[in-house]
């Protein structure tokens, strides 16, 4: 979408596939634009981890369980920025709260004490939406 006019940009692009395996018309689809596509995404997201302020590649430890444990923080932590910035409610709750409550709040959301279990239980047995930008 453009941001200038808001409608419906089409665009089009080339891909070229390398394979050790020869394509048929059964399995294109599934081995260019699922499989290699979501490997593109996953090495986007390293590639934000290294070079967009997460400082990824400092391990800061030569002992592997240290090393795995700040790798799986580190991710729970770039989800956890992600989900924050792309929500589409959010702009709209800081402006209403302010940066410092907003804060607050969402590291008591974190903790626990406002998730209704039952809530959440019902949400997840119906169809529900996450709408990010």
């Amino acid at each position: 979408m453009n941001p200038q006019t808001h409608e419906k940009e089409i665009k089009r692009s080339k891909h070229a596939w390398v394979c050790s395996q020869p394509f048929t018309a059964h399995d294109v689809v599934v081995r260019c634009n699922e499989i290699a596509r979501g490997r593109w995404a996953i090495e986007t997201c390293i590639d934000d981890e290294k070079r967009h302020g997460y400082q990824y590649e400092h391990l800061f430890s030569y002992d592997w369980n240290a090393i795995r444990g700040y790798h799986y923080l580190m991710r729970i932590a770039h989800l956890m920025n992600a989900l924050t910035f792309k929500t589409l409610d959010l702009a709209g709750r800081v402006a209403e709260w302010g940066v410092q409550r907003f804060i607050d709040r969402l590291r008591t959301t974190y903790a626990g004490p406002w998730l209704d279990r039952d809530h959440i239980r019902r949400l997840w047995q119906g169809a529900f939406q996450l709408r990010l930008e």
